[in-house]
């Protein structure tokens, strides 16, 4: 079975860019376009690997990641922020909370494809279920 990333952006142009070059990489994905939703469609889909934006209608994408650590069902799931923040305050945060990859928008699709396949490749598979 291929591997499922789920998506938590707002941005539905780029939530579609995304499902579209993951899907022709082979990955299964799953999305939501808001912080509060988010939470419980992870649990519900138990995802290899979240990509998250940082800046969400409902609740941010730091505050997301903090309740993603803090429930056992997605605790390891590694995470990647992908976000248009560029910050060195943003990245350290996001560092400092231990985020699997930082991505700032707008990025090259073969620098996001290959950051995937290798974050997949080390955490293996069914790491957060």
């Amino acid at each position: 079975m291929s591997a499922k990333i789920f998506i938590i952006e707002d941005e539905s142009d780029l939530v579609q860019a995304l499902v579209m070059r993951l899907k022709a990489e082979g990955y299964q994905t799953a999305w939501v376009t808001d912080g509060i939703s988010a939470l419980e469609r992870a649990r519900e889909e138990k995802p290899d690997m979240i990509l998250l934006d940082i800046c969400l209608p409902g609740r941010n994408g730091f505050e997301v990641f903090q309740q993603l650590r803090q429930d056992p069902v997605t605790e390891r799931i590694p995470i990647v922020f992908l976000t248009a923040r560029s910050t060195v305050e943003d990245r350290q945060k996001a560092r400092h909370l231990g985020a699997a990859g930082y991505v700032v928008k707008p990025f090259q699709w073969t620098h996001l494809i290959k950051l995937v396949h290798e974050i997949l490749a080390a955490f293996g598979p069914d790491n957060g279920r």
